[in-house]
């Protein structure tokens, strides 16, 4: 090897190790730890509420009490419902009583701390028309339910447009509410659509299809109904938008509206958030001591560089009637104040939390009782005295006089 070709080479090697020194030349990269993901929060919420006494301060014990009650919302973002009749049929009257059951068995089941909207269309053979935008107003929601009319129009293709705005009604009002990219099953909707015609009608029918087509993209479900008599053909085609028979009712039959509301919204319910754990963390700061077997349920203590975490928790919520109150307390072992902090976490089947601040306490200590956490206990009275036997006296003989003779 030559002397240029040694002096590229020690050049080549000296480049190469300044490279790799840099990390120029590194092409694996460190493992990054990603971050962890963060945890959904529970639709459930609660209150936390917390008490200190002061009542046993001369024995150097305070009582802290905290109340917990979780609950979880039904249907937390509302119930909404759309309608869409035909503005005549044969049996009118049947169609809008099934509507207004419909309604009320909603309202019975959610009560009056659930909001309830309604939109109603109509339709018939010449248009499809928007009888109430989504509304919360009960009364205004009875009465567009019982416009409808007697009559006759087996020919109104327009059912495919009604359906169109019903969902778009649906839509908007989840855009108002915020919830329009949730999930279907935390959602509280149900569409109720009637329709007749002649099974003879083909573009008729294609526009019944359609129209429940529409309805079902929104993956909620979809009540079907014909008025018009019972077992008429004219129903032939209004028996195929259901997903499923159960879904379906025609003239006269009476309660199936009501029954499958009730069914569906219960089902509902059941896959809605509820609670299934509970935890309770109180903090103490330095110059608070807990007093052992003060809490009912024995707490888990954990040492901090700024006090002392107390921790109760509940998994077995089986029969547990809320609220729970905690009580437990505290002794003083340093002058000034002290703040007693904390919160309560809840836990849904879905494994969400969300955290709940207890309210927070100060306390001012200006003495130090040197004395036990509790009354000294009372000294026993002395025992009586026990009698002490005392030996029977001994019988000391005594000498009989003698006689003394007498002179005669």
């Amino acid at each position: 090897m030559n002397r240029t070709h040694l002096a590229c080479l020690t050049a080549g090697l000296t480049l190469f190790g300044l490279l790799a020194a840099l990390g120029v030349l590194s092409h694996a990269e460190s493992p990054v730890e990603a971050a962890p993901a963060a945890q959904a929060t529970t639709a459930c919420d609660g209150v936390v509420s917390a008490t200190l006494s002061t009542e046993d301060a001369a024995k150097c014990r305070f009582d802290v009490g905290v109340e917990l009650e979780p609950e979880c919302p039904i249907c937390p973002n509302g119930v909404r419902l759309v309608f869409v009749q035909a503005a005549l049929a044969p049996e009118a009257g049947w169609q809008n009583e099934q509507s207004i059951q419909t309604l009320e068995e909603v309202l019975r089941l959610v009560g009056d701390d659930v909001t309830v909207e309604a939109g109603v269309v109509h339709y018939d053979e010449n248009q499809s028309r928007i009888a109430l935008r989504m509304s919360d107003n009960e009364s205004r929601i009875r009465g567009a339910l019982r416009k409808p009319s007697t009559g006759y129009a087996p020919r109104a293709v327009t059912i495919e447009r009604a359906a169109q705005e019903a969902v778009r009604m649906l839509q908007q009002s989840r855009r108002e509410a915020g919830v329009d990219k949730a999930n279907p099953e935390d959602l509280c909707e149900l569409m109720v659509i009637f329709g007749y015609t002649k099974s003879h009608y083909d573009d008729m029918r294609q526009a019944m299809l359609d129209a429940a087509k529409t309805m079902h993209r929104e993956r909620i479900p979809v009540l079907v109904g014909c008025p018009t008599v019972p077992g008429s053909w004219y129903c032939s085609v209004a028996r195929e938008m259901p997903r499923s028979a159960r879904y379906y009712s025609e003239f006269n039959e009476s309660g199936t509206f009501r029954r499958v509301t009730r069914n569906e919204l219960r089902e509902k319910l059941q896959q809605q958030d509820e609670v299934v754990a509970v935890d309770l963390v109180q903090h103490l700061p330095e110059g608070l001591q807990y007093l052992d077997g003060s809490a009912p349920m024995t707490p888990t203590l954990e040492t901090v560089e700024d006090g002392t975490l107390l921790r109760w928790g509940w998994e077995d919520l089986q029969g547990l009637s809320w609220p729970v109150t905690m009580t437990y307390s505290v002794r003083p072992t340093a002058l000034g104040m002290h703040e007693i902090s904390g919160d309560m976490t809840i836990r849904d089947r879905r494994r969400q939390v969300r955290e709940l601040p207890a309210p927070t306490h100060a306390l001012t200590v200006t003495t130090i009782c040197p004395n036990a956490t509790a009354e000294p206990p009372t000294a026993p009275p002395p025992p009586p005295p026990t009698a002490t036997p005392t030996d029977p006296p001994t019988a000391t003989a005594t000498p009989l006089p003698t006689a003394t003779p007498t002179a005669v």
